[in-house]
């Protein structure tokens, strides 16, 4: 009897020890433990008066997230906060414009907007010579264009700097475009495109100095 009474004096003592370090654990000014939840009603701060940093995670694998939050609040000084910064304005994806369009280039795409009297904008290296009427030779410095394959190219008539006409089924005009990519005598390293204007009251296409936009992959 006497062993049974000392067993359930022991056994309280150990839940009442178990709840005191729980409490301890989880109280406002206590030391934090870990594996346990850490609670507390006011901010923890962690601060290194050295140079390294404040806090360092790890996980026993490189797939697993090193952190995990619930709050969906914009963190301050955050870099990806940062990043939206007035310091920061001038660049897209961490890359300030001239670097992107070297990006461009060196991924072999070129493009360029051209209007009835020629090149307006495009990559750095593309330039646009007017023929002819309605015959437009594009060209890339340094890089033979005439052994491209049909969808290398591509052009598309711009509504404000082509002849394109919503009136009136008689008066109705469509631009059109079309790529020659045999270049020629006349574009020997370069593509042709071919810019008209079909008028819905007869059928006819005849050459006209339309604008459009571009992109070739070489």
């Amino acid at each position: 009897m006497k062993l049974q009474k000392a067993l359930a004096v022991i056994g309280a003592g150990v839940l009442l020890f178990a709840a005191t370090d729980a409490i301890t654990y989880a109280a406002t000014g206590s030391s934090l433990v870990l594996g346990k939840i850490n609670a507390a009603n006011a901010t923890t701060t962690i601060q290194n008066t050295g140079t390294a940093p404040a806090l360092r995670l790890l996980t026993k694998s490189s797939a697993t997230a090193p952190l995990m939050v619930n709050g969906k609040g914009k963190v301050t000084n955050l870099y990806a906060e940062r990043a939206a910064t007035a310091d920061n304005a001038a660049k897209v994806g961490g890359k300030a414009p001239a670097q992107i369009v070297a990006d461009v280039a060196a991924s072999h795409l070129v493009w360029g907007a051209v209007n009835r009297f020629g090149l307006v904008a495009g990559s750095p290296n593309v330039t646009v010579s007017h023929i002819s009427v309605g015959r437009w030779c594009l060209t890339v410095q340094g890089v033979g264009l005439s052994a491209l394959t049909a969808g290398a190219v591509t052009a598309t008539p711009v509504f404000s700097w082509d002849d394109t006409s919503l009136d009136m089924p008689s008066n109705a005009v469509t631009a059109h475009v079309e790529i020659d990519l045999g270049g020629g005598i006349d574009c020997p390293t370069g593509v042709v495109v071919l810019t008209s204007a079909v008028r819905e009251s007869n059928g006819s296409s005849p050459s006209v100095a339309g604008g459009f936009t571009f992109t070739i992959i070489h």
